[in-house]
């Protein structure tokens, strides 16, 4: 039986609220990221971005994905968030 557009408007509400919270739990905890001002969080998202977009080996993506994992743990931010 297909959902009706209300039950599917309620329900994505529900996910996206639930995510808000752990969101905010995250970030009421010490950490890495937590510490740092949010700007230096954003330049530090886009050098990221950049990176992994010009680099050409597999072995690169693989070390800046390691590093993230790494400050994901420092930050105490949970591996399936983010995966």
């Amino acid at each position: 039986m297909s959902r009706s557009f209300l039950e599917l408007t309620a329900v994505g509400f529900g996910r996206a609220f639930t995510r808000a919270m752990l969101s905010e739990i995250t970030a009421q905890k010490r950490g890495l990221l937590q510490s740092l001002d949010p700007r230096v969080r954003v330049v530090g998202l886009f050098a990221l971005v950049l990176a992994l977009t010009l680099s050409r080996k597999l072995s690169a993506v693989a070390g800046l994905f390691a590093a993230a994992i790494v400050i994901a743990i420092l930050s105490r931010v949970s591996l399936l968030t983010l995966a």
